[in-house]
């Protein structure tokens, strides 16, 4: 259980990261931060599944209220 939860935290990043791309605010400085920070908790061995889950969660937050102020 706990490796398919790192693998989908890991997708999730990734496909947040490709919503970041997609609406063009990807490389924000804040939004690399996140993303970078995440990568490397979600990519360390051992992996620590809940601070990559709060990670994940900070940058998910981050993508769509970028993404919303974007849209405006």
């Amino acid at each position: 259980a706990p490796l398919a939860r790192r693998d989908d935290l890991r997708g999730l990043l990734q496909s947040f990261a490709d919503k970041a791309s997609a609406n063009g605010v990807l490389e924000v400085a804040e939004l690399d931060g996140l993303f970078r920070e995440a990568k490397d908790v979600l990519w360390a061995a051992p992996c620590d599944l809940e601070a990559g889950a709060a990670l994940v969660d900070r940058y998910v937050a981050a993508v769509n209220q970028r993404v919303k102020e974007t849209a405006r």
